[in-house]
């Protein structure tokens, strides 16, 4: 997994023609994904955004898989949905080091640093990576480390 980002729909709702409805519907939890809304476009990914960091949040405390977010369809509704960045890049080191079949304890040992410090990276309350620290990880991972900027969406 490159990112942690999920294509969204935002659209006006029949019922609430100035608000916008958002739908994510590869957070598959209920098997529908999840809906949120706001009453503005900048709110609607404001709120979507706050929506998909709380869902993969539970899904991290549980224990449970993150689902694999799929294309962004075509269409001038859909848009990507990006959680919070701390978040994001603890998620991401865990999905790195599971697609290498690693343990914590192992991939600390591969690091050389405390299992106690590379706890802390994968977790999204504590995550304190610096940047330094990302490309270390990413390189002993055998890969290298994209950083990017990405413009708002105007309102």
């Amino acid at each position: 997994m490159d990112r942690l980002r999920y294509p969204a729909r935002f659209y006006h709702d029949p019922e609430d023609p100035e608000g916008f409805t958002v739908w994510i519907p590869d957070i598959n939890s209920n098997g529908i994904g999840i809906c949120t809304q706001g009453d503005t476009l900048e709110e609607a990914h404001e709120m979507a955004r706050d929506a998909l960091t709380g869902c993969l949040l539970a899904k991290h405390d549980m224990r449970a898989p993150i689902d694999e977010p799929g294309p962004l369809p075509e269409g001038p509704e859909w848009d990507w949905v990006y959680p919070d960045p701390q978040v994001e890049v603890a998620l991401l080191i865990r999905d790195l080091r599971q697609r290498n079949n690693m343990t914590q304890k192992q991939a600390a040992a591969l690091l050389d640093i405390p299992y106690t410090t590379y706890q802390r990276w994968e977790n999204p309350d504590k995550c304190n990576a610096t940047l330094k620290t990302l490309d270390r990880i990413a390189r002993a991972f055998g890969c290298d480390l994209d950083v990017s900027f990405r413009p708002r969406k105007a309102s």
